[in-house]
């Protein structure tokens, strides 16, 4: 059942059988439907006539559905975006007859409202109180767009929604996770007027954390003669330290030169002993005085 509105009758589970199927302009694969309270209309998803480029923009089709044996296909309402059609419900006619698990509820949402779930442009609400004219007369009255930033015939944005019976509204956003939303129309309460201009993005991390390592001293070899080192020596003291320290050592090296035919005693034995001691200069380290640091890992500041 890919581009059939198809009923069954599912009283008889070990006897099912088919009652009607019936076919809609444009079909590419229907996905999903809803009725209103009195189950007399169906609302239609058809998932793939967007993405094929069948229709211009987002379409959802009607049908009566009084007789089940002949529904009658009634036309279509083509939404301002060109983004796929995906879930969409009556929450109100969900409430009203207890559908789903929850006991029917006294006061149920609005059912004059579809609230759809049409992928690049987030949720749409319909006012579908028109529906069943002759002529369908159904429009747009409100929407959360979780995907400001896409506007596609593609799989981003809503996948889905769930109305709670206290009528907040639940919606997925497949790059963005979950939005808890308040439909005031619900229970006929006028919208809230917005005191700021919403954000299409969130709001980015401040900038001013203080850094987790120290900021590292330059590596061009252009410090000031004033800078100091993370020792508390300017650059001229450590490099004076670096050459008194060769010049001792160059001078160790012909003190020991000059005296190698030293005589030793044995620490365990108390004997005297002689020998030729070869004497190897050791290398000096390349860079001597010297001083390394590691610089903080990249994307940690």
């Amino acid at each position: 059942n890919e581009d059939t509105l198809t009923i069954y009758d599912v009283e008889n589970k070990s006897d099912v059988t088919i009652i009607s199927k019936s076919l809609y302009d444009n079909a590419e694969y229907t996905h999903q439907g809803w009725l209103t309270t009195d189950m007399t209309t169906v609302l239609i998803d058809d998932e793939l006539d967007e993405y094929e480029g069948t229709v211009p923009t987002t379409r959802t089709y009607i049908m009566n559905v009084s007789n089940l044996e002949n529904p009658e296909f009634k036309g279509f309402y083509n939404h301002l975006t060109p983004s796929i059609d995906h879930n969409l419900y009556i929450w109100g006619a969900v409430h009203a007859n207890g559908w789903g698990g929850n006991a029917a509820m006294g006061n149920p949402p609005d059912d004059s409202f579809a609230y759809c779930a049409n992928y690049a442009s987030g949720v749409r609400v319909l006012d579908i109180d028109g529906v069943q004219n002759e002529v369908p007369a159904v429009q747009e009255v409100g929407y959360f767009d979780v995907s400001p930033d896409i506007e596609s015939s593609d799989f981003f944005g809503s996948w889905s929604t769930y109305m709670h019976p206290s009528g907040m509204l639940a919606v997925s956003g497949i790059e963005r996770g979950l939005f808890i939303l308040s439909p005031r129309m619900a229970f006929g309460m006028p919208p809230t007027v917005p005191t700021l201009e919403p954000s299409p993005f969130p709001t980015p991390l401040p900038t001013g954390f203080p850094t987790p390592f120290p900021t590292p001293n330059p590596t061009d070899g252009t410090a000031s003669p004033t800078e100091e080192s993370g020792l508390g020596f300017s650059t001229e003291e450590i490099i004076l330290v670096a050459i008194v320290s060769g010049t001792v050592v160059i001078l160790l090296v012909f003190a020991i030169v000059a005296f190698r035919g030293i005589k030793l005693t044995a620490p365990k034995t108390g004997k005297s002993i002689s020998g030729h001691y070869e004497f190897k200069p050791a290398t000096k380290a390349k860079d001597a005085g010297a001083i390394s640091g590691t610089a903080p890992p990249p994307g940690l500041l």
